[in-house]
């Protein structure tokens, strides 16, 4: 079963589950059969075998970009100085 919340992506098997935290995902490749999630750090690579590669794919990195604007939300912008000229 693959469950994509608002804070992680949790895939539970029969023999093992695993939780990725949207925050620490750095890549997600989409292939015709299932998806690969690349983390933040060396080699944590996870492989799922999904129905609709695509589809799920497109939710994960909604959720995804949505978790990191909660986390880091953007820096305010500064007015530009009145004497300089862009």
């Amino acid at each position: 079963m693959l469950v994509i919340t608002s804070r992680r992506t949790v895939f539970q098997g029969a023999r093992r589950t695993l939780s990725v935290p949207h925050a620490r995902i750095a890549a997600v490749t989409c292939y015709r059969d299932g998806i690969r999630l690349d983390e933040n750090r060396p080699s944590a690579q996870k492989y799922l075998l999904v129905d609709d590669a695509e589809v799920t794919a497109a939710i994960l990195l909604h959720a995804a970009r949505k978790r990191r604007i909660e986390i880091r939300p953007a820096a305010p912008r500064r007015a530009a100085s009145p004497g300089l000229s862009a």
